[in-house]
């Protein structure tokens, strides 16, 4: 998912400066890299840093059954996102009729998209 796709602005700053921090670093520390941030962006990351996955992962098997059901989950929500935006520019009853058809062809990928996602989570 494009961070710019991303509705929590915090969440996008935190990300884009930590992808800058760790460019050129061997190592990341959780500590250098907060001292990094402004001071509104530090509740953004103390919460997606220090959530305790503890309860909810006692193996490293359970740690990536975890993280990969998060990010289903995340592909799913843009995927949505993405048709309902698709859907409201259907809508616009100004549309030249090949914007139409740019629209109706990137609304069937992405509900074809969903289906597939929807589809391997069940299985």
């Amino acid at each position: 998912i494009p961070l710019d796709q991303w509705s929590y602005r915090p969440v996008v700053q935190v990300l884009n400066r930590a992808l800058k921090f760790i460019q050129n670093k061997q190592t990341f520390s959780i500590k250098d890299f907060a001292s990094t941030l402004p001071k509104e962006l530090l509740p953004t990351l103390d919460r997606a840093f220090l959530w305790d996955m503890a309860d909810i992962c006692q193996s490293e098997q359970s740690l990536v059954e975890e993280w990969n059901h998060t990010l289903r989950a995340l592909r799913e929500e843009h995927l949505r996102k993405k048709m309902s935006g698709l859907t409201q520019e259907l809508k616009k009853t100004d549309l030249a009729d090949s914007e139409a058809e740019t629209i109706k062809t990137a609304l069937v990928g992405a509900t074809k998209s969903l289906n597939a996602l929807v589809k391997s989570a069940s299985v």
